[in-house]
């Protein structure tokens, strides 16, 4: 990689004279591609030499259709870190035709399962105080009696 600057030529009667003048670089622009745990421990381990926080766009590829490396490969971007922060995020998978026999197992599974458990297995993904969790599943409750009724 190169460093970036600006040369000013000074011109005068007989002479020309050059100076470069380099640019001062703040912030770093990041691309990493790879499996998820991959790019997970890459920018886990990142230090960022810069004042402002690194803009990273990750591309994960992976082997075949998975809708769990979507939902964390996306959750990706909404992770606070103090030094970098993810603007872009590209998935693609391999294998497309194992994927597309992943989803249709995937959906005949979801259409064997009723509301409430397919409530509780998302509820699973998400990280949350036992307390929030709880009053969660109260008002999912609710909602399912009111549509019985």
């Amino acid at each position: 990689m190169y460093e970036k600057m600006v040369v000013r030529v000074e011109l005068s009667e007989n002479r020309v004279e050059v100076h470069p003048v380099p640019i001062p670089k703040f912030r770093e622009l990041l691309r990493l591609k790879g499996k998820l745990d991959e790019i997970t421990t890459q920018l886990n381990q990142y230090k960022n030499p810069y004042p402002l926080k690194t803009l990273v766009e990750v591309e994960v590829i992976d082997k075949a259709f998975d809708a769990t490396i979507i939902h964390e490969a996306q959750s990706l971007e909404s992770i606070q870190s103090e030094v970098y922060q993810v603007i872009k995020t590209r998935i693609s998978f391999l294998d497309q035709r194992q994927g597309n026999d992943s989803r249709t197992e995937m959906d005949d599974h979801i259409e064997n399962l009723d509301p409430w458990q397919i409530f509780d297995i998302r509820m699973e993904t998400e990280q949350m105080e036992a307390q929030s969790r709880e009053a969660l599943k109260i008002a999912y409750l609710h909602i399912l009696e009111s549509l019985n009724e």
